[in-house]
């Protein structure tokens, strides 16, 4: 441990508390930082800034940007995993579902659009299946941006990764309509 008291990050394993990593998630916590307790039954953004002050990292340090931009990358990836890179009409339908579009859509048009006419916080889609708990519906933009604000639960607008769910759901947080 370096003379400063933050803890050095170790290099990628293959392997998590004696399991394979599965999800984007298990790879970046257990992978680049296997000495961090990650709770995978808590939320994403939650279990990075408990990281951040495991390590001692402050806002401007380069080692935080480092695996924030890692994080990130992690968080749009298992976004991808959960609900798909495609235009699959199954997989559009689900979306609907699971933010409580009713009745959901027969078309995927219909899907497209009532998705564009909704407010939901994408870190929150990708924790519901760990946390156990549902997707908020904000009734605008702005109420979607004072919420993701308040949490500190921001999904990275631009990605390399990103599929094409995510064009129809992305929102103007720092600027909202």
């Amino acid at each position: 441990m370096p003379s400063s008291g933050k803890k050095q990050k170790q290099r990628r394993g293959r392997k998590y508390r004696g399991h394979a990593l599965q999800s984007p998630l298990e790879e970046f916590f257990g992978g680049y930082y296997p000495q961090f307790e990650y709770d995978a039954t808590e939320s994403a953004s939650h279990e990075f800034y408990r990281l951040c002050d495991e390590f001692g990292w402050d806002r401007d340090d380069s080692e935080r940007q480092d695996a924030h931009r890692e994080f990130k990358n992690a968080l749009v990836k298992q976004f991808n995993k959960i609900y798909g890179t495609d235009e699959d009409f199954a997989g559009w339908q689900n979306l609907c579902h699971i933010v409580d579009i009713d009745p959901v859509p027969d078309d995927l048009e219909t899907c497209r659009e009532a998705i564009c006419g909704t407010y939901v916080n994408l870190v929150d889609l990708v924790d519901r299946d760990v946390t156990g708990q549902g997707v908020q519906v904000f009734e605008s933009e702005r109420k979607l941006s004072e919420y993701t604000r308040m949490t500190g639960k921001y999904f990275p607008k631009e990605n390399a990764y990103a599929g094409g769910f995510l064009r129809y759901l992305l929102r103007h947080i720092l600027n909202p309509a």
